[in-house]
């Protein structure tokens, strides 16, 4: 399974908050993309969808 950058930042973003938030932000700025609450929210759903998907085939 192949994650976009985008997908991949969304993870970082709900990276438990125990996560230090400093290699959180490093990784975010990494792969520096802004996005809305409600697309973050929409792609974790999507993100959620494609690891179901996987688990299952």
């Amino acid at each position: 399974m192949k994650l976009t950058k985008r997908e991949i930042q969304v993870m970082i973003m709900c990276i438990d908050i125990s996560f230090s938030s400093d290699i959180k932000e490093a990784l975010w700025n990494r792969f520096d993309v802004t996005m809305t609450k409600t697309e973050i929210h929409q792609m974790q759903l999507d993100i959620d969808d494609k690891l179901r998907h996987e688990l299952d085939s």
